[in-house]
């Protein structure tokens, strides 16, 4: 009878080891499912939030590219040519492109709307002084031997004035040469929205991005 009760124990003994052993490998697969999801998420997110900012038309050669060609689309296909992208708080605004020239003194980016105007002065002509390569920082005045800019957005659009300008410490924008180009990029600019014009969800700073290239 001791006997009978001892191959019982054992049995069940052995028997819980092999739940325990396959729970265990089903944890495991489990996770292994779980780290191999929240890899592919992460790698969306990542993708989804790719900085990619270019202009370059197709084409199956390299005649965009290519300095030497005739047709050539400028640095990252940006020819007299910026884009803006530009939020409010969570919300979209001001995004375009357009063109990337010199107005009184300044570099102003218009796009198919012309009552959207973004400007950089940079406190020398840009057309008659080629802007040195290197990182201006974005604030309240424009000295260019400080290699300070002052940056501003306005909107005069639907019979109304909306006006953002850059304050100290707004951020930074990097200047390269490129082929004979001035070539300009800046993320995550805060300009401060007007006391007297901007009202409502329009009272608060605008976070600005852009890219855009000068031919000197």
């Amino acid at each position: 009878m001791q006997i009978q009760i001892d191959i019982h124990v054992a049995v069940l003994q052995e028997e819980n080891a092999m739940r325990i052993s396959t729970s265990c490998q089903s944890i495991r697969l489990l996770r292994s499912a779980l780290l191999g999801l929240g890899l592919s998420l992460c790698t969306g997110v990542y993708a989804e939030q790719a900085d990619t900012w270019s202009n370059v038309p197709s084409a199956s050669d390299d005649r965009y590219t290519n300095p030497k060609s005739a047709v050539y689309a400028g640095p990252n296909g940006w020819y007299n040519f910026g884009e803006i992208r530009s939020r409010l708080g969570d919300k979209s605004v001001y995004s375009y492109k357009g063109g990337l020239n010199t107005t009184n003194d300044m570099l102003v980016l218009v796009g198919s709307q012309p009552l959207h105007v973004l400007s950089l002065d940079f406190g020398v002509d840009p057309s008659e002084q080629m802007l040195a390569p290197g990182t201006y920082s974005v604030g309240a005045t424009a000295d260019y031997a400080k290699r300070e800019v002052k940056v501003g957005f306005g909107d005069t659009s639907g019979g109304k004035i909306l006006s953002w300008d850059s304050a100290a410490n707004a951020g930074r924008i990097t200047v390269t040469q490129v082929n004979g180009f001035i070539y300009l990029s800046a993320r995550e600019l805060s300009l401060a929205p007007s006391m007297f014009y901007n009202k409502g969800d329009n009272d608060q700073p605008l976070l600005v991005g852009f890219e855009g290239a000068v031919k000197q």
